[in-house]
């Protein structure tokens, strides 16, 4: 069976080249699609800006539930989206989000690949699309925060050591810091 087949199994009509083998990355109707949300990449969270009042609503929204619904609501938008994609500007106005909360979304989501960032802007915005609707455009690679400081081999190791060597709440927060600096 070739990749423009019809999915059969799923019965949702998209072809079979947007399948895994636990079903559809293009319809909300498939648990595929959204199974393995939220995605917590930074630090174990969906991540802040830095302070600890952006931590404290980044650790709620994501041990609530709130995170996962908007991821979630993300994915289901952009995928409805199709070909056209959307921006964070698109994804603020239809859901009633800050741009924080669409932007951390589409952020979040791109840097674990389940969406693709377009080279081409609209109204001077980043296009965010389903990866199974880049169509050849370019893209533009997930780039992290360049004042954030990246360890060495040998410094991860240090930290690592501390982590599993130390129930001292000194050491704690100083792991938290350097978390805070490198994610």
């Amino acid at each position: 069976m070739s990749n423009l087949d019809r999915c059969q199994r799923q019965g949702c009509g998209h072809y079979r080249g947007n399948h895994t083998a636990e079903g559809c990355r293009s319809c909300e109707g498939c648990t595929a699609f959204v199974d393995g949300l939220p995605e917590l990449p930074y630090a174990g969270t969906s991540g802040w800006s830095g302070s600890d009042t952006s931590r404290e609503r980044a650790e709620s929204d994501d041990s609530s539930g709130v995170t996962t619904a908007r991821q979630r609501e993300t994915l289901r938008r952009v995928s409805a989206a199709r070909f056209f994609g959307m921006t964070w500007k698109d994804l603020a106005d239809s859901e009633g989000w800050h741009h924080g909360q669409a932007s951390g979304a589409l952020s979040v989501l791109h840097k674990q690949g389940r969406l693709a960032r377009l080279r081409e802007r609209r109204d001077r915005c980043e296009i965010y699309v389903i990866p199974d609707f880049v169509d050849g455009r370019e893209l533009s690679p997930h780039r992290p925060n360049s004042h954030k400081a990246a360890l060495t081999d040998a410094e991860q190791a240090v930290v690592e050591r501390a982590r599993s060597h130390s129930a001292e709440p000194v050491v704690a927060q100083l792991l938290a810091l350097i978390d805070r600096i490198v994610e």
